[in-house]
C-alpha cells in the first residue's frame, strides 16, 4: 500500500475538521431588548441590557442559555430565545480618532465603576462584595460605551489593544 501523500491528508483532515472550524462563537441579540444575567437563571440579578445586533462572544452553553464574554472577568449569560449564534469578523471604525475616543469613553467608564463600587461598598469592610459591584458596574458602563458608539461588544478587545499599544 502506498503511504498518503501530505496534502491529501492534509485535506482530508480540514474537510473533517470543516464543521469545528465553522462553529459559531459569538452570539447576536435577536430582540430589541435582553437581559444579561449574572447566573444562568431567569431570577439571576441583570447585569445589563443587550440591544438588538449586539455580538458577545460565547464561551459556552449552560442548557437554555449562552454564557458570554462580556467586559469583566465573570461570565454572564443570555437566554436562548434572544439570542442566536452568528459567525462574525470584526470591523473597526476607520478612523483613529474615532476609535481613541472610544478607548478613553472605556477608561472613563472604568474608573466610574471603580469610584462607585468604592463610595457605595467601600473594600476595607468587603473586598468581595466591592469587587462583584466592580465587574457588574464595568459591564454595565462599558457596554453603554459600545451602544453610544453603536460597535458591536465583540469588537472591545482590538481597540483595547490598539489604545494600550499607542498609549491613548
Amino acid at each position: 500500500m502506498r503511504p498518503v501523500p501530505a496534502v491529501c491528508l492534509g485535506l482530508i483532515l480540514l474537510l473533517l475538521s470543516g464543521p469545528l472550524l465553522s462553529a459559531a462563537h459569538y452570539v447576536e441579540i435577536r430582540t430589541r431588548v435582553a437581559n444579561i444575567r449574572n447566573a444562568p437563571r431567569r431570577g439571576a440579578g441583570i447585569v445589563a441590557k443587550a440591544a438588538r445586533n449586539d455580538v458577545f462572544q460565547l464561551e459556552d452553553e449552560k442548557g437554555n442559555w449562552y454564557a458570554i464574554h462580556l467586559f469583566s472577568a465573570a461570565t454572564r449569560y443570555v437566554h436562548k430565545s434572544v439570542a442566536r449564534p452568528v459567525a462574525f469578523v470584526a470591523e473597526l471604525p476607520q478612523d483613529s480618532s474615532v476609535r481613541r475616543d472610544i478607548f478613553q469613553a472605556w477608561q472613563g467608564a472604568q474608573q466610574r465603576a471603580r469610584d462607585e463600587a468604592d463610595r457605595t461598598r467601600p473594600p476595607g469592610r468587603n473586598l468581595k462584595r466591592n469587587i462583584r459591584l466592580k465587574n457588574l458596574l464595568n459591564d454595565r458602563y462599558k457596554l453603554k460605551v459600545f451602544h453610544d458608539f453603536q460597535l458591536p461588544p465583540a469588537v472591545y478587545r482590538r481597540i483595547i489593544l490598539e489604545g494600550n499599544r499607542r498609549g491613548w
